[in-house]
């Protein structure tokens, strides 16, 4: 029975590696199939890696030699690397740490192992001399029963110890690891495999130093001679861990410091076109000023024209049609269709509703600037203008013509909410750990930013942001509500 259940330890091994591994991946990648529900993508990846490491410790189980168990390990590594492209969305610099990351916490998790089978061991036959020691085994049946009462204890506790630590390192570092869509480059890549490359590396060389080469179970045979090697090489195994979920957790520290200044010059270049845009205002504002000027000219003009067709003169009449049409033309660039108390708000949404007009969407705004909260007009306009513009992208990319945009402002006590409405008929996936939903384009460091940074002005003001998504019909409904809380 007892070498029954070692002959199948493997087994054992290789049901939580493809567990753990099915569930870590699921934490950063996208199924590639949209048709087939994740579960069974996901359930179907663990079964497939199972069946690989079945067949590949199967055909290479008849070699000997140190180096077959890492011959072993590259195969595996290999193989994985396959089937993740086959299952899985693309992101291949991702996809490159979770493999190698999965494969050095497996493998020291496993020198760990060891190691606490041979201290349990070791327990064993201490508490076996006291027992004998002291007249606790009256007859051999007894003896025989506690032993493999015991051998079949260490065989589980050491299973769950292992599938614990590996659970729990895997589980750290994918909560550590918040910015799972962020654009990995190569050196950032090679920062974060320095812990784990070589956390594969040493255990291999561990292997090759300690375990016997004609020992099926890889029992370490140093350890009775080398004091406190059953210590010192878990302890290794530990320190290697923690240097990589120490990897993980700088590294994110960097990813927010970068996003950070993408979004702070995203920013600094939105602020510098409103100030620009209330510049062209200004100038709008002087041309009014001057028309005021010209009003009695232009007065004075009509009247001689008019008294032309009056007396009979009709060649002028064509020319008094024209000359009021410029007329039309310039009071039209001066008015502004919604007033909001604000002239900066007054120009966004000025702008966004033709600009909305132009792609057929219909727009409605109900939108009042509480002046008496002393909100920053260009916070204001950063959350607007972000809104507007993301609402706009979407409308525009429907199929139908059902596309439309509502904007509202209410006021509750001394909080304002600010909330955008649109249609769409795309799908939206929103990130686990921001809540924000993850852009479709290609650079995400670049985009994607808009729905931050209104995040980012709506936290100076204490406030914050809440994502709604429903279904309609033919479309869906995405409404953004910015909570405020004004400065009175």
């Amino acid at each position: 029975m007892i070498e029954r259940m070692y002959y199948f330890l493997p087994f054992f091994l290789w049901v939580i590696n493809s567990i753990l591994l099915a569930v870590y991946y699921s934490s950063f990648l996208a199924p590639k199939s949209e048709r087939i529900p994740g579960k069974l993508v996901f359930i179907a990846f663990g079964v497939t890696y199972f069946a690989s490491q079945y067949l590949v410790n199967h055909f290479l189980s008849g070699l000997h030699g140190v180096f077959v168990a890492f011959g072993i390990v590259v195969v595996l590594i290999i193989l994985l690397f396959a089937l993740s492209l086959v299952f899985f969305k693309g992101n291949l610099r991702l996809n490159i740490f979770l493999l190698l990351s999965f494969f050095a916490v497996q493998e020291i998790c496993e020198f760990i192992l060891l190691s606490i089978g041979q201290s349990l061991g070791n327990a064993h036959r201490y508490l076996v001399d006291y027992l004998v020691a002291n007249d606790y085994f009256t007859t051999a049946g007894g003896f025989l029963a506690f032993t493999n009462g015991y051998v079949v204890f260490q065989f589980f506790i050491s299973l769950l110890i292992y599938a614990s630590i590996v659970a729990f390192t895997l589980r750290v570092v994918t909560k550590r690891f918040i910015h799972k869509n962020y654009s990995l480059s190569k050196a950032e890549l090679s920062y974060l495999l320095l812990p784990c490359l070589p956390g594969i590396a040493i255990t291999h060389i561990i292997r090759i130093l300690l375990v016997r080469r004609n020992d099926p179970f890889g029992i370490f045979e140093t350890y009775s001679e080398v004091p406190f090697i059953d210590f010192l090489v878990p302890l290794t195994g530990v320190i290697l861990l923690l240097c990589m979920i120490a990897s993980v957790m700088f590294f994110q520290k960097l990813a927010e410091l970068h996003n950070e200044e993408i979004e702070q010059s995203v920013l600094q270049k939105q602020v510098q076109q409103f100030r620009q845009q209330v510049s062209d205002v200004d100038d709008i504002y002087t041309e009014i000023k001057g028309l005021r000027h010209d009003v009695k000219n232009h007065i004075s003009n009509i009247i001689i024209l008019a008294n032309e067709i009056v007396k009979g003169n009709t060649d002028v009449k064509d020319e008094l049609g024209e000359y009021l049409n410029k007329i039309d033309e310039t009071l039209v660039k001066f008015d502004f269709t919604y007033k909001t108390g604000n002239t900066i708000s007054d120009i966004i949404i000025h702008q966004k509703h033709h600009e909305a007009i132009k792609n057929g969407i219909d727009f409605t705004a109900d939108f009042i600037y509480p002046a008496y909260m002393n909100l920053d007009a260009y916070d204001v306009a950063i959350i607007m203008i972000n809104a507007l513009d993301n609402a706009i992208e979407a409308c525009a990319k429907m199929k139908n013509t059902q596309s439309f945009i509502h904007l509202y402002t209410y006021i509750k006590g001394e909080l304002l909410f600010i909330e955008v409405e649109n249609s769409f008929d795309n799908a939206i996936t929103l990130d686990k750990n921001t809540g924000l939903p993850i852009s479709n384009k290609p650079d995400k460091s670049i985009h994607g930013m808009g729905l931050s940074n209104i995040r980012r002005c709506a936290g100076q003001y204490f406030g914050d942001i809440d994502i709604q998504v429903t279904e309609a019909k033919d479309f869906s409904i995405f409404r953004l509500t910015v909570m405020l809380q004004g400065r009175v």
